[in-house]
């Protein structure tokens, strides 16, 4: 298994994260498709896999906040759909991502451990930061 944190940390220091298309943890979990609210778990980035190169975004800080030492980051990626949140732990390590076609993530909030995020679309999102899996964003009509 590759070291994801690591990973992620290199390319964030790129300009770059990876295209995970869900809520990426630094143990490998990824829960995919949140913009369809379809919850999956499973394992990602197998050793044998050789290339990674299509599995990268160019990336635009659009806005980002401190919250009892976590930072947050948030923006936009290079297919224009994409849109992201990445939050560090207080040592700089991984505490979660999020790259998925949420469009690009232009402004956020902290407030009682929960970012509030807010899209080019106007729509709202919820991430507890503890407990990103309990996110809660827009749901078509």
């Amino acid at each position: 298994m590759i070291e994801v944190s690591s990973m992620v940390l290199k390319l964030w220091e790129q300009k770059k994260l990876p295209l995970v298309g869900g809520l990426l943890l630094p143990d490998g979990r990824l829960y995919k498709n949140l913009a369809n609210n379809i919850f999956c778990e499973y394992e990602m980035l197998q050793e044998n896999s050789k290339d990674y190169s299509s599995w990268f975004s160019r990336i635009s800080v659009l806005h980002s906040r401190s919250y009892q030492g976590y930072s947050v980051y948030c923006g936009d990626g290079s297919y224009g759909s994409d849109g992201f949140i990445l939050v560090l732990n207080k040592d700089s390590t991984l505490h979660w991502l999020i790259m998925d076609d949420i469009n690009p993530i232009e402004q956020l909030t902290v407030e009682n451990g929960v970012i509030h995020a807010l899209n080019n679309l106007q729509q709202k999102f919820t991430f507890p930061i503890m407990e990103p899996e309990k996110y809660q964003i827009p749901t078509p009509d």
